[in-house]
């Protein structure tokens, strides 16, 4: 019997947080189910969201029988709290920026191989960092107008926790005769850093799978998300690691080419470009054996460490703090 909790709000009125943090909390929303919570400004993932992240997955872990990611702001998480990122570029802190790619790819780990369902809940924006959250939940349950996608280009970068390697997945990877188109089809989602305009279009646009659920009235969102996470919970068991058959770097930079000689890219473009294609070709070792998700993991980690060096990187995130708007450089 699920219980009449219809809303966060409803629990939180109710409960104090099992556990909390400046950015993050996690709530006993009834029935075996616990609730993470982002809070912080824009609900931008940053690392107390991170820390309270793994901890929610270690919590539900023990004794819970499903965990949601839902807030009830305008926007799920418009990504990475980019201002840290920046900071830390500016002080030469590479080994700190190295630090947070590895937590934030910890927590989508955590979030992907749960022993129990973890079911995400989004509205509004859920863009970059945010897109990468609902790629390693078990499933989604969404609101009909959700605008998500991996945008990481429009601040100089490429997506580092996750996003590339399970777009990938998504698009077919996994197979030999299919890794190639979908090498392809996510080096060009991600460097036009295309958007879906709606939950419909997220599954068009492979964010969002086919079993993966959607919500026209918001005020239901968080109850049929429950409802979604209970049923799943019945005989869940977490997806075994996936496996890539990756190659055809020639092939990436032929399109990339094409996109030069049109004059579509501009300079930096074309070097977040070159970044992507290492990334989601496989790197050196690519053709050999099929790459695991941790190959695929650092490749992104290396590249997205060696964007932030850059100082047309830190200019593009310095626009888009100051603006709100991508600078075209």
């Amino acid at each position: 019997m699920v219980s009449n909790l219809m809303k966060l709000s409803d629990a939180k009125a109710i409960h104090k947080p099992l556990a909390t943090n400046a950015s993050a909390s996690m709530w006993d929303v009834g029935d075996g189910v616990a609730c993470l919570e982002f809070h912080s400004k824009m609900n931008t993932i940053d690392l107390d969201t991170i820390a309270m992240g793994i901890e929610a997955v270690t919590i539900a872990s023990n004794g819970m029988r499903a965990l949601l990611i839902h807030n009830e702001a305008t926007h799920f998480s418009v990504g990475a709290n980019i201002g840290m990122f920046l900071n830390a570029a500016n002080a030469g802190d590479w080994a700190g920026i190295d630090m947070m790619v590895t937590r934030g790819q910890t927590m989508m780990r955590a979030f992907k191989f749960s022993p129990v369902p973890v079911v995400a809940a989004p509205a509004g924006l859920a863009l970059g960092g945010g897109c990468e959250v609902l790629l390693h939940c078990a499933a989604v349950q969404a609101h009909a107008g959700l605008s998500t996608g991996l945008v990481e280009p429009l601040v100089g970068l490429i997506p580092g926790w996750g996003g590339c390697k399970e777009l990938l997945i998504r698009k077919g990877a996994g197979s030999p005769e299919d890794a190639m188109p979908a090498i392809l089809a996510s080096f060009e989602q991600i460097t036009m850093a295309i958007t879906s305009k709606s939950a419909i279009e997220a599954k068009a646009l492979n964010y969002l799978r086919s079993h993966d659920g959607m919500t026209m009235n918001i005020e239901q969102l968080f109850a049929d998300a429950k409802t979604l996470a209970l049923k799943m919970a019945e005989n869940y068991v977490p997806p075994q690691p996936a496996h890539f058959h990756l190659s055809g770097l020639d092939a990436v930079e032929k399109m990339m080419q094409v996109e030069t000689r049109s004059g579509k890219s501009l300079p930096h473009d074309r070097v977040i470009s070159q970044h992507l294609a290492i990334v989601l070709s496989g790197g050196e070792e690519a053709g050999a054996t099929p790459q695991s998700e941790d190959v695929i993991f650092e490749l992104e980690k290396q590249n997205f460490v060696a964007l932030c060096k850059m100082p047309a990187t830190a200019a593009r995130i310095d626009a888009m703090l100051k603006t709100g708007k991508p600078l075209r450089n």
